[in-house]
C-alpha cells in the first residue's frame, strides 16, 4: 500500500477530536470491507473498524510489516502520537491481484513472441533449408554440377564452392585417366617386344643359333627401357612428395658429376662456363635429377658433335643446345606428362616423362624452368631460382 494511502487515512483520524465519534467509513482512502483500523488511547479506551475484532481472532501470523489473518496478507501501520495508539491494517490482496494479472499479461506476452519467433524460424528455416535440400538432391542424382541460386547469399556461395571442387576433381580425374591410359600405351610397347623375342627365340635358337646374340641385345634393351618407364611412373605418382635434405655445394661440381654421366654415351660435347666459386643451398638430389633430364634432352634433340652448352651464375642455369628447336607453341605443353615434339622433326622417341618430372623436381626445390630460341637453331632451357639468395 502506498505512503499517501496511509496517510491520508492517519490525517482522517486525527482529525477527529473524540474517539467516540470516529466514523471509519468516512475516511479518505479507507475501505472498512477490506481494510482494519484499532485505535486506543492512555485511558485505555479502544475503538475498532467493523468486523475487526474477528480480523484480529483469525490472526495467523504476525512479524514485522506483515500479518496474515483468514489466509489473506495485510500490511500493518503502527504510530503513537499524543497518547494515541493507531493500528491499521491494509489489504495487499488488490496488489497480489494486480501482480496476478501482470503475471499472466506478461505471460501472454511472452507466448505471442515465442510463437511468432517460432513462426519466423520455420519461415526463415523453410527459406534456408529449401536451397540446401534442392542442392542435397542435385548431388543425390549425380549430377556434374550443382544450379547456383541466387540467395540467400551462404547458399551461394557454397554452390559454387562446391561447383569448384567438382570441377578440380574432375580435371583430376581425367588427368589421371590421361595419365594411366598413356602409361598403359607406354608399356605395352616393351612388353610386346620382349614377349614376341622371347617367342622367336625358343622357335628358332636351335636352327639358327646366330639370332640369340642380337635377341638378348634386344631384350637387354627393352627391360632397361621398362625399368626407366616404371621409375619414370614412380616418380611422378609421387606427386612432389619426395623427401630430400637441402646441401650446400657449387654449382660447378654438380655440372661436372652430371656431365661425366655423358662422357661415354654421347658425341656432342659438353661445355661448362661460370663462376667455379659460387654455392648454392637446395637439393642437391633434385637439381642433379633436373639437370640430368634436361642435358639428355638437348643431346637427344642435337645432331651428332654438336656442342651442348650450360652457362650459371646466381639467377640461374642454362641449357643450351643446337638442335631442331621448339616451337612457340609447344614451349609449354612438353612439360605437360606423356607429351612429345613434333615426332616429324626427329627421329628421336621417348615416353615424354622427363620434362614433366624435371619440372616436379623444380617445383620441389622452388626453381622455375622455362624455355626460349637459341639463335640461329636450337633452345635454352632456364633453371631459375625463385630465391636469388640460395646460390652466393
Amino acid at each position: 500500500m502506498s505512503d499517501r494511502e496511509t496517510s491520508a487515512i492517519m490525517a482522517g483520524m486525527k482529525n477527529v477530536s473524540d474517539l467516540s465519534d470516529m466514523n471509519f467509513q468516512d475516511i479518505s482512502g479507507f475501505h472498512e470491507e477490506d481494510n482494519f483500523i484499532r485505535v486506543s488511547s492512555e485511558s485505555k479506551k479502544t475503538i475498532m473498524s467493523k468486523g475487526t475484532d474477528s480480523f484480529l481472532e483469525s490472526r495467523t501470523f504476525h512479524f514485522g510489516k506483515i500479518t496474515v489473518s483468514n489466509g489473506k496478507l495485510y500490511d500493518t501501520v503502527y504510530k503513537k502520537e499524543k497518547g494515541i495508539t493507531y493500528e491499521i491494517w491494509l489489504s495487499l490482496q488488490d496488489i497480489f491481484e494486480e501482480g496476478e494479472t501482470l503475471l499472466a499479461s506478461a505471460f501472454v506476452i511472452l507466448l505471442l513472441n515465442y510463437l511468432i519467433g517460432l513462426l519466423l524460424i520455420r519461415h526463415y528455416s523453410k527459406k534456408i533449408n529449401g536451397p540446401i535440400q534442392k542442392l542435397a538432391f542435385e548431388a543425390s542424382q549425380n549430377n556434374n554440377l550443382l544450379e547456383v541460386p541466387d540467395s540467400p547469399i551462404e547458399i551461394r556461395e557454397l554452390a559454387i564452392n562446391f561447383n569448384d571442387l567438382v570441377e578440380r576433381l574432375q580435371e583430376k580425374i581425367e588427368s589421371e585417366k590421361e595419365f594411366t591410359t598413356n602409361l598403359s600405351h607406354e608399356l605395352r610397347t616393351p612388353v610386346m617386344a620382349i614377349s614376341g623375342y622371347i617367342s622367336l627365340l625358343k622357335r628358332r635358337r636351335v636352327e639358327h643359333p646366330e639370332i640369340v646374340e642380337n635377341a638378348l641385345d634386344y631384350l637387354e634393351k627393352e627391360s632397361e627401357r621398362l625399368k626407366k618407364l616404371i621409375e619414370d611412373f614412380l616418380t611422378l605418382s609421387r606427386n612432389g612428395q619426395i623427401d630430400y635434405q637441402e646441401e650446400i655445394f657449387t654449382i660447378e661440381s654438380l655440372l661436372l658429376e652430371v656431365q661425366s654421366t655423358f662422357k661415354f654415351d654421347s658425341s656432342n660435347e659438353i661445355d661448362i662456363e661460370g663462376d667455379g666459386e659460387l654455392y648454392i643451398k637446395t637439393s642437391k638430389f633434385a637439381l642433379r635429377e633436373i639437370l640430368t633430364i634436361l642435358i639428355e634432352n638437348a643431346i637427344k634433340y642435337s645432331p651428332d658433335r654438336t656442342r651442348v652448352f650450360i652457362k650459371y651464375n646466381k639467377k640461374e642455369i642454362q641449357i643450351i643446345d643446337e638442335g631442331v628447336g621448339i616451337t612457340d607453341s609447344e614451349k609449354t605443353k612438353v612439360f605437360n606428362r606423356f607429351y612429345q615434339v613434333d615426332k616429324s622433326r626427329g627421329s628421336h622417341t621417348g615416353n615424354g616423362i622427363g620434362l614433366a618430372i624435371a619440372q616436379q623436381y623444380a617445383e620441389i626445390i622452388k626453381a622455375k624452368i622455362f624455355i626460349t630460341d637459341n639463335f640461329p637453331e636450337g633452345s635454352i632451357f632456364h633453371i631459375m631460382f625463385e630465391d636469388e639468395s640460395r646460390a652466393s
